[in-house]
């Protein structure tokens, strides 16, 4: 075998293990909680909750100099007659809740 035969042999399974993992990890970077299932995680944490929304499309948003995307979204309660509506934003590409806040 001629050493170009051999240097292609080693080269091309490496170049695409390495193609592989960049797609891999872009994809990964890219991908994007899903907005109905996390409004259902925040309405787990009320009770009574009569009412909700989320915003599906993810926004900037930035707090204490970090840039995050977001969903917003939004619960109404009620409680011994009194309703509550608090609003949410959660970092996109987790989950995680940023803040929670009545208004």
């Amino acid at each position: 075998m001629s050493r170009k035969k051999i240097w292609l042999l080693l080269v091309l399974p490496i170049t695409l293990l390495v193609s592989g993992v960049l797609v891999y990890l872009t994809i990964l970077s890219t991908k994007k909680y899903d907005p109905f299932k996390l409004i259902e995680e925040v309405k787990s944490y009320f009770m009574n909750v009569t009412g909700s929304y989320i915003v599906s499309e993810p926004q900037p948003f930035e707090q204490d100099g970090i840039a995050y995307e977001v969903y917003r979204g939004g619960v109404t309660t009620e409680n011994h007659g009194k309703v509550s509506n608090y609003e949410f934003v959660a970092d996109a590409t987790n989950g995680k809740i940023i803040n929670i806040k009545e208004v």
